[in-house]
């Protein structure tokens, strides 16, 4: 329990920083450009 409760956390952070992230790049970017770019440079797409 106590390892997933980690993971959990972990995952949050990540999502937190990739929402923030997003937020800046909404300056130059088109969101889903920005998502694009994030998928490549995380190898998911």
């Amino acid at each position: 329990m106590k390892s997933n409760f980690k993971l959990f956390k972990i995952l949050i952070l990540f999502l937190l920083v990739l929402y923030l992230i997003g937020a800046l790049a909404q300056m130059k970017w088109h969101p889903l450009d920005a998502l694009n770019f994030w998928m490549r440079v995380l190898g998911i797409g």
